[in-house]
C-alpha cells in the first residue's frame, strides 16, 4: 500500500503544473529563507514533495543559464556581425 502512494505522489508533479508567477514566488521564498525553508518544506508538505521541489528548482535553474547562454551568445554574434565591416 505505500509503494503505490509513493508511486502516485512521483506520477503527480504539482510543481511542474505550476504558473511562472506563483513558482516565481516560491523559488524566491525558498532561497530567501534557505536553511529554514528546506526545514518547513520537509515538514509541511513531507520528504518526497520536497525533492519534487528542489528537482523542480534545480530544472528551472538549468533552463535558465542555457536561455542566458543562448541569448548572450546570440547578442554577441549579431553585434561582431554589425562591426565586423568596422573593424
Amino acid at each position: 500500500m505505500n509503494n503505490y502512494k509513493n508511486n502516485e505522489v512521483h506520477k503527480e508533479d504539482p510543481f511542474s503544473k505550476m504558473g511562472f508567477v506563483k513558482f516565481w514566488v516560491l523559488s524566491l521564498l525558498f532561497f530567501s529563507f534557505f536553511p529554514l525553508s528546506l526545514l518547513i518544506l520537509v515538514i509541511v508538505i513531507g520528504p518526497i514533495k520536497t525533492k519534487l521541489f528542489i528537482s523542480a528548482l534545480i530544472k528551472d535553474f538549468f533552463q535558465t543559464i542555457m536561455i542566458l547562454l543562448i541569448s548572450f551568445s546570440l547578442i554577441i554574434w549579431g553585434m561582431f556581425q554589425l562591426l565586423k565591416d568596422y573593424i
